[in-house]
């Protein structure tokens, strides 16, 4: 069974056709980060990609693609491709969560002195940071955080 699944809900464009038929699955794969403009790339990728991997358009028999999370716009562009291809050859489309399939491969032990920068963000990065700061720290702390005040009595019992 050939599948090709799109990506295109984050910055990375990214389109893959996997080969389920073979003796061991056989994955051809093209990506460009691209941060905008995916509705413009897209096509160019999928047709090198189909090149690559040696397939005709009509040779597929499945089309996945990627519903999340991201950029709407994103992922409107990949959800319109998949579902144009899949009217045009009359094969299924399936949608896949990104959050789901990297759950699922979590537990998959890395080879010895390697890591997956799927479950460790900010990996690339020469100082990784789960999360970017949005403001400068404030000297006080925010009114939330502070404790409660005491009360010099017990509050009022309701009647």
């Amino acid at each position: 069974m050939l599948v090709l699944a799109l990506d295109t809900a984050l910055d990375a464009c990214a389109c893959a056709v996997l080969d389920h038929g073979a003796a061991l699955a056989r994955v051809t794969a093209e990506t460009d980060v691209i941060g905008r403009g995916h509705a413009e790339r897209l096509m160019d990728l999928i047709a090198a990609t189909l090149d690559r991997a040696g397939v005709a358009l009509t040779a597929i028999d499945r089309f996945a693609v990627s519903v999340g999370p991201g950029s709407f716009t994103g992922i409107r562009v990949g959800v319109a491709v998949a579902r144009g291809f899949a009217v045009a050859t009359g094969r299924p489309v399936s949608a896949f969560h990104r959050w789901k399939r990297s759950a699922r491969t979590a537990g998959r032990p890395c080879r010895a002195g390697r890591f997956s920068r799927r479950s460790m963000p900010g990996a690339a990065r020469s100082t990784p940071r789960l999360f970017r700061p949005t403001a400068p720290r404030s000297p006080t702390p925010p009114p939330w955080r502070s404790r409660p005040r005491r009360r010099s009595r017990p509050p009022m019992a309701r009647r």
